[in-house]
């Protein structure tokens, strides 16, 4: 029980629940736990069809490997295809969920320190006139 509970606390990413109240610390786990159950049930699918393959006591199925394909099928079936060029055409009304919020006041390191690299090295490649 251990190990089912460490892999999918690993897998659907149990370890860092994002909600700031109990209420909704509440839907997210019961949401978690529901994915669950239907990876379980899609698992039992795929070993009812194909009894063989997953008991080969050779080369077993991996447990882990098939609960990252349960959790991509379900995520895939609850938010629907997106293919990549119109992931790239929407870019421009993503970018509020993908930029840094300017309410932090705080510059990116990178850029600082590009900054920083840039002004020392145009000081010393500026000659000096004595």
């Amino acid at each position: 029980m251990e190990l089912v509970f460490k892999r999918l606390k690993s897998i659907l990413d149990l370890d860092q629940v994002r909600a700031k109240g109990p209420a909704l610390a509440q839907v997210y786990l019961l949401g978690k736990a529901l994915a669950a159950l239907i990876i379980e049930v899609m698992a039992d699918q795929a070993t009812e069809r194909y009894p063989m393959l997953f008991a080969d006591a050779h080369r077993p199925v991996s447990t882990w490997r098939w609960t990252t394909i349960g959790r991509d099928f379900l995520f895939q079936a609850v938010r629907g295809y997106i293919s990549w060029h119109h992931f790239l055409d929407q870019l421009p009304h993503l970018s509020r969920y993908l930029c840094i919020s300017s309410r932090r006041n705080r510059p990116h390191q990178s850029t600082v320190a590009t900054t920083l690299l840039d002004r020392l090295l145009r000081q010393q490649t500026l000659p000096t006139h004595a």
